[in-house]
């Protein structure tokens, strides 16, 4: 990826190594997803196809993992999913009870 380039988050590896764009099967829609530890990796990469597959989802996160957060609230609302966003962290039980 060129330097300053956006990444791309509806496409995936195809096998003849390039990329295809992703198509979903509406198999989730109407679901309901709670996403922990959103950053810019794992978090992201399951919040994006979730919400091109129809759910909406709640994502934890910590104070430093804000601005990334918010970015893949965007990112899920441009799809036309709801994104919530729950700033917790997640060390506790009684946190992680709450939380759900």
């Amino acid at each position: 990826m060129a330097a300053g380039s956006d990444p791309v988050n509806d496409q995936f590896p195809s096998e003849d190594g390039g990329y295809q764009s992703y198509k979903a099967a509406g198999k989730l829609a109407g679901k309901k997803a709670l996403i922990a530890g959103d950053d810019s990796g794992i978090g992201r990469a399951i919040a994006i196809p979730y919400a091109l597959e129809g759910v909406d989802s709640a994502i934890v996160f910590t104070s430093q993992e804000e601005k990334d957060a918010k970015d893949t609230k965007a990112l899920v609302e441009k799809k036309g999913k709801t994104s919530h966003l729950i700033l917790e962290d997640l060390k506790s039980v009684q946190t992680c009870k709450s939380v759900v």
